[in-house]
């Protein structure tokens, strides 16, 4: 089972008569969201096709990474631990997010192109860890991978 935090397995097992599995929970604070970005005209692949500023803590909560992705366009990822991210609708979200973190050189790499559209955002990262190690048996074939 690869359904994540909606993963009905706890339930199956509980169903089945093999008790409930214990779960811990841990917030982490991660907010994270991507949006596609056309290029400035004088970007190529062959100059970066990775860049990024990433998140150091505690000194540095946030981060911004670009990737070159299909059609000529860049994926912007924006992390940030801690707190929310802000809402990226516009070119002038978008750059003062890149002149925020602590290296300027995405903030420089991006001037001339423009976003795509809104950024896509994930702000809950609950992470699960259910004990199914504890239960007194395991379905032979069963595999709960990452929160399921």
């Amino acid at each position: 089972d690869c359904s994540g935090s909606h993963s009905k397995v706890a339930d199956w097992l509980e169903e089945a008569g093999l008790g409930r599995v214990k779960t811990l929970n841990v917030k982490s604070k991660f907010s994270y969201g991507t949006c596609l970005y056309h290029p400035p005209k004088s970007w190529s692949p062959d100059q970066w096709a990775f860049l990024g500023c990433l998140p150091f803590a505690p000194h540095y909560p946030i981060g911004i990474s670009a990737q070159a992705v299909e059609n000529g366009m860049l994926m912007i990822a924006f992390v940030s631990g801690g707190t929310p991210l802000p809402p990226i609708e516009t070119q002038e979200d978008l750059m003062a997010f890149a002149r925020s973190v602590p290296s300027q050189a995405m903030y420089h790499a991006l001037q001339g192109g423009r976003i795509a559209g809104k950024m896509v955002s994930y702000n809950r990262t609950l992470n699960c860890m259910h004990m199914y190690d504890q239960l007194p048996a395991m379905p032979d074939g069963l595999l709960g991978v990452g929160d399921s």
